[in-house]
């Protein structure tokens, strides 16, 4: 991907640090996370996918068959999406992942594995 698209994704991964500060109104370098809701650090997530919806499309505009490829890979999406990939399928395999995820550092695993999918 292009290098505009790298500073792209760093952007978004700092948004959703951000995010999840925000979510818990606590210091970002807090060591106790065991207090803290997860619901609402991926409730924040999605309002910032939602609120960036547009700024991620153009990032995957002219490389989507890549980063369908590389998000197969990360366990982010099916093969189905992967074979015939549309951003906003991308973005609601991404979104579903969260189910599945019960502590913040699966969290913050699960959107490290989405972002470096962009490298």
């Amino acid at each position: 991907l292009k290098s505009s698209s790298v500073s792209g994704a760093a952007n978004h991964i700092i948004q959703i640090d951000v995010a999840i500060w925000k979510a818990n109104e606590i210091q970002y370098l807090d060591t106790d996370r065991s207090h803290i809701d997860t619901s609402r650090v991926i409730k924040c997530i999605e309002l910032v996918m939602e609120k960036n919806h547009a700024k991620l499309c153009r990032l995957f505009k002219g490389s989507l068959k890549t980063l369908a490829d590389e998000l197969l890979e990360a366990g982010i999406i099916p093969r189905h999406v992967q074979t015939n990939p549309t951003d906003d399928m991308i973005i609601n395999c991404f979104l579903s992942g969260f189910v599945f995820k019960d502590d913040l550092e699966e969290i913050e695993e699960y959107c490290m594995k989405f972002f470096n999918a962009f490298y």
